[in-house]
């Protein structure tokens, strides 16, 4: 369902809403500035995506991601 590099942590459904919750695991980053490979880990963050509705569930998904470092001395 999702690329590999992330899994799905939890699912929660209530009485009008969909919550799901995945998580990233990835071991390493290229920068965006220099492509050098990071492994460094800087931060999580939470990023929420309102998405259409399943059936007549609201839905709402969580992604925690990862920000790294970039170990390039330059």
């Amino acid at each position: 369902m999702f690329q590999d590099n992330y899994l799905v942590k939890e699912t929660q459904i209530h009485s009008i809403t969909i919550k799901i919750t995945i998580t990233s695991n990835s071991k390493q980053c290229l920068c965006p500035k220099c492509n050098t490979p990071s492994f460094k880990i800087h931060s999580t963050y939470i990023i929420k995506v309102a998405d259409l509705p399943i059936s007549t569930f609201k839905t709402t998904l969580y992604i925690i991601s990862r920000k790294f470092f970039c170990t390039n001395q330059e």
